[in-house]
């Protein structure tokens, strides 16, 4: 799941679009009139019922609410605003139709990727902050440290008890890809 762009344009068969990043390009249209916000915000108000309608099916993956949030996407794409900007990205979210229900044929697909946005923010946060790494084995340390800290969070390990039982080898914390294969 990611947003759109280029570079994972055919990297995996099964490509889902994110909704919270296809809903942010609505918002950042080129708006000049307040007639044209007004349309926009009602715009809006639609594509988070739309929302609401598709997080129902997640929790009630019935035949006629995969056949109503299909309805209701192409109801809503195929609306006609009168205000160029939105009208040209309904049509782009029209395009996307399939990268963007794909969660209706995989219903265990979240409608996000804001956890694996969290995870490459804190990395960048971290680079920022100590100005880049000074060696490939840096990185690597980074990376490793990174995704121990997260997957931990993930299933509600304490990260530094994890940790002081590796260091001191008692190994009473089964490994994380046990864990993991248990949840």
């Amino acid at each position: 799941i990611t947003d759109d762009a280029p570079n994972f344009v055919d990297l995996v068969k099964n490509h889902q679009l994110c909704w919270v990043h296809e809903i942010r390009k609505y918002k950042l249209c080129e708006i000049y009139k307040r007639i044209e916000s007004e349309t926009l915000e009602k715009l809006l108000k639609q594509w988070r019922n739309f929302y609401k309608l598709m997080k129902q099916f997640k929790n009630n993956q019935t035949r006629e609410l995969r056949i109503k949030v299909r309805l209701e996407f192409d109801r809503i794409c195929s609306t006609q605003t009168m205000v160029r900007p939105l009208d040209e990205q309904l049509a782009r979210t029209k395009a996307n139709r399939t990268e963007l229900l794909l969660f209706l044929k995989y219903p265990q697909l979240p409608l996000h990727n804001n956890m694996a946005e969290i995870d490459i923010r804190e990395r960048v946060i971290k680079r920022i902050i100590s100005m880049q790494n000074r060696s490939l084995s840096g990185m690597q340390a980074w990376d490793l440290m990174l995704s121990l800290a997260s997957t931990c969070r993930k299933i509600k390990l304490s990260f530094w008890r994890y940790l002081e039982d590796r260091v001191s080898m008692r190994e009473s914390i089964p490994y994380l890809g046990k864990i993991i294969n248990s949840l």
